[in-house]
């Protein structure tokens, strides 16, 4: 019996018939299909496709769209010929309104006009505080296009192909400035809109030199999961990172400036231990709004007429017009928020000086309108409020230019002491069991 085996190997087949081997070539046996490179392939494409395509024999580059497309396939080719966004460019081609005007060049595909609308169209947004998502609104996008003559991309495409590089190019800004430099860091935390805590960190350099001093920047703004004292040097050690990242100089950092909080102080000796040279100091312009919040409390009746006398105004255009013609020539009552600094004792100074005027007015409505108002008509016979607002206005409300001065930018060190010390010196000379307690506070 004559058995003949036929055994395939990756390059020829060999038959076995008894002791005689036969071997022959596979490619005498199948023909496997030509690969055409990729050049060539390409150069197809632009003979086949003519004044639509150019080539540099590694990418395919459409002109009327301005951009390099993938060839992978010759589907992917005709898909993006039969696309309406390359049908609407390869009109305006037509029409003498091209998009590209350059050749391109043999060596490289040079960025096309797209792109580098696209990356300015991003960082021009991103500089002046526009969120990105303002570029889908249908008439911004359209007068985008018109005048620029290119079709204005997609919320989505800016933030995946330009948004990052915006990002280091600032970020390359950053260190280039802080680079070797002792620097100084600032840390707090906040919530947004939808209850997440989040934290900020901005530094700057300390230099003999006005113009930089005035300088800080954003280097990081992260969520935390919670707000403690391990948060916050986590915060601090990352952010230090991002700004030095082949090795944190960990003597550059000379000042920590962060509110009086507790976890924000235990921060700062757990700190200390990684940056021996580091300060921490708590915001002195914080410690001064302490102080108006004690004053506030010592004076529950001045606080009761300033937050009803906003709310008797709000939202009530009679009562808005009723005032303006008693009082022409006098500003609405102001509506402070108390945790804004020194918006309160603001408000103490209005009510001090316009009083007659806002209480002629209030006297004229009717109490059953709003219980606001009836507070406010209760409250304004009492014989003991006009002495506290002349009190407060005469002695205390110093504070709001103090804290406005502490908090301009590029106030030099010796002024800031001397607004504080100022501050000490005058409410120490006060007299009273009010003062007292102040005195008390401010120590």
């Amino acid at each position: 019996l004559l058995v003949i085996l036929v055994i395939r190997s990756s390059d020829s087949y060999m038959i076995v018939s008894g002791s005689e081997i036969k071997v022959s070539v596979r490619s005498a046996i199948i023909m496997p299909k030509s690969k055409t490179s990729t050049s060539c392939r390409l150069q197809q494409y632009v003979l086949e496709f003519k004044d639509t395509f150019t080539s540099d024999g590694k990418i395919l580059y459409c002109q009327p769209c301005g951009k390099a497309i993938k060839v992978e396939q010759r589907s992917q080719v005709t898909q993006h010929l039969s696309g309406n966004k390359h049908k609407v460019a390869a009109l305006r081609q037509a029409k003498k309104q091209p998009l590209i005007s350059e050749p391109v060049p043999s060596a490289s595909i040079q960025p096309s006009r797209f792109s580098v609308y696209c990356e300015d169209l991003c960082r021009a947004f991103v500089s002046a505080d526009i969120p990105i998502s303002k570029v889908n609104e249908p008439q911004l996008k359209k007068f985008l296009t018109k005048y620029s003559n290119i079709d204005t991309p997609d919320e989505s495409t800016l933030r995946r192909n330009y948004l990052p590089k915006c990002y280091e190019e600032t970020l390359a800004h950053i260190r280039s400035i802080c680079q070797n430099e002792k620097i100084w860091v600032s840390i707090d935390e906040t919530s947004d809109s939808t209850g997440r805590k989040i934290g900020h960190v901005v530094v700057g350099v300390l230099k003999n030199d006005l113009e930089i001093s005035k300088t800080s920047f954003l280097l990081t703004c992260q969520e935390l999961t919670a707000t403690n004292h391990m948060t916050i040097a986590r915060l601090f050690n990352e952010a230090m990172q991002i700004l030095w990242p082949s090795g944190v100089q960990f003597d550059n950092v000379l000042l920590f400036l962060t509110d009086a909080a507790a976890y924000m102080k235990k921060a700062a000796v757990g700190l200390a231990v990684s940056y021996p040279k580091m300060i921490h100091v708590t915001c002195v312009v914080h410690g001064l709004h302490r102080i108006c919040e004690e004053i506030r409390a010592l004076y529950p009746t001045v606080d009761k007429l300033i937050s009803n006398g906003k709310k008797v105004f709000i939202k009530s255009p009679k009562r808005i017009e009723i005032f303006k013609n008693k009082n022409p020539n006098t500003p609405l009552p102001p509506t402070p928020v108390v945790t804004r600094w020194g918006t309160w004792l603001a408000a103490v100074q209005y009510y001090a000086e316009n009083m007659d005027g806002f209480a002629a007015v209030v006297k004229e409505l009717d109490k059953d309108d709003a219980s606001s108002i009836q507070i406010l008509q209760d409250i304004l016979s009492d014989s003991v409020l006009k002495n506290d607002l002349a009190y407060i206005s005469a002695n205390m409300c110093f504070l709001c230019n103090s804290i406005n001065k502490l908090e301009s930018v590029g106030l030099l060190l010796t002024e800031a002491v001397s607004v504080v010390e100022d501050v000490k010196k005058k409410l120490n000379a006060l007299h009273g069991h009010a003062a007292q307690k102040i005195q008390k506070k401010i120590k």
